[in-house]
């Protein structure tokens, strides 16, 4: 694990029960495909690439990761301009109806080359502990779902 350099917000909390060894291959961390209709995906990945989830004895060293696509609000109005435009210089000014058909358009134009955010979540498990680097109420939701799910 490499050195922490700064002010950390690190959160811990008391493991109650522990397999043998965890599973964190039964959730493992896909990417999201471009033209793929998911929106969210979150998963395991090990803490170095191609590494063990185990870095000591009855200690894992893991990172969740989770990607989600947000279409940015600026890119769909300016599509929508555009697709309004053509449709006036063919037909003439669109209706209500039109536009809402356009704007559903010109959103399922820009998922096909999602853009993903990434955001990871590192984490230690020991035997009695686990530590979370964040504070932040959703992610320590998730990080704790997805650690009952592997058992």
């Amino acid at each position: 694990m490499g050195i922490i350099n700064g002010a950390a917000a690190i959160t811990r909390f008391n493991v109650i029960s522990l397999p043998e060894s965890p599973e964190f291959e039964l959730i493992p961390f896909r990417p999201i495909m471009p033209g793929s209709s998911i929106r969210e995906r979150e998963g395991f990945v090990p803490f170095e690439p191609g590494e063990e989830y185990e870095i000591g004895a009855k200690r894992w060293g893991f990172r969740l990761r989770m990607d989600k696509v947000t279409l940015d609000a600026t890119m769909i109005t300016e599509r929508v301009k555009e697709l309004v435009k053509v449709e006036t210089e063919n037909v003439g000014p669109p209706s209500p109806k039109i536009r809402q058909q356009l704007k559903q358009q010109a959103e399922e134009e820009l998922m096909q080359h999602p853009m993903p955010r990434s955001k990871v979540i590192e984490c230690v498990m020991e035997e009695t502990l686990l530590y979370v680097g964040s504070t932040a109420k959703g992610h320590l939701g998730m990080v704790c779902e997805l650690l009952k799910r592997i058992g």
